[in-house]
C-alpha cells in the first residue's frame, strides 16, 4: 500500500482527491439509473477505478475488492468483449451472432422487463432522495457542517445491516 505517501501528499492534491471522492460517491451513482449504455459504462469505469485507488491506498482492501463486483455489472457483453484478446473476442461475437433469433414471446418478455426496469428506476430516485435528506442535513447542517456528527442523522431502523443482524440473532437462538 502507498498509504503513507498518499497521506503526506501536498494539500492541493489532497483537496483534489477529496473533491473526486465526493463526486464519485455522491454524483456518479446516479449515472446507473439512466437507461443509457454510455452512462452505465461510465459509472462502472469510475467505480472500479475508485475502488482500485482505495485498494492501492490500503484502505479497507477486502471490502473494496468485493465492492468492485457491482461495478462489473454495469458492463454489457459488447463492452466486456473489448477487454478480451482479439481472436477470442471475434469467436465469441460470431457465436452470439449465430445464436437463434429471439421468438415473439421472448421479445414481449424483454419489453415487459424494460418497462418494469424503468418503473423501478423511476420509483428508486424519489426513495433515494427521501432517504438521503437526513444525510445531507447532517453533512450541510449549521455553518456548513461544522457541527457534523458521524452517523447521528440515521435512524437505527433504516440501517439494514443492524436490523438484519438482529433478525438473524433472533431466529438463530
Amino acid at each position: 500500500p502507498i498509504s503513507r505517501r498518499l497521506h503526506n501528499s501536498p494539500r492541493a492534491l489532497l483537496l483534489f482527491a477529496t473533491a473526486c471522492n465526493h463526486i464519485i460517491e455522491l454524483l456518479a451513482p446516479w449515472l446507473i439509473l439512466f437507461p443509457v449504455r454510455f452512462f452505465q459504462i461510465m459509472f462502472g469505469t469510475l467505480h472500479i477505478i475508485f475502488q482500485l485507488t482505495l485498494i492501492a491506498s490500503g484502505n479497507l482492501s477486502f471490502l473494496n475488492w468485493l465492492t468492485i463486483v457491482p461495478g462489473l455489472w454495469c458492463f454489457d457483453d459488447a463492452a466486456l468483449l473489448g477487454f478480451l484478446p482479439e481472436g477470442l473476442a471475434q469467436s465469441l461475437a460470431s457465436a452470439v451472432a449465430n445464436a437463434s433469433t429471439p421468438s415473439r414471446s421472448m421479445n414481449s418478455q424483454l419489453c415487459v422487463a424494460r418497462v418494469f426496469g424503468t418503473m423501478r428506476d423511476i420509483f428508486a430516485v424519489p426513495l433515494i432522495i427521501w432517504l438521503s435528506i437526513p444525510v445531507y442535513t447532517n453533512l450541510l447542517g449549521p455553518r456548513g457542517g461544522a457541527r457534523q456528527r458521524m452517523n447521528a442523522a440515521f435512524s437505527r431502523k433504516l440501517l439494514v445491516p443492524n436490523w438484519a443482524l438482529g433478525l438473524i440473532r433472533k431466529f438463530c437462538r
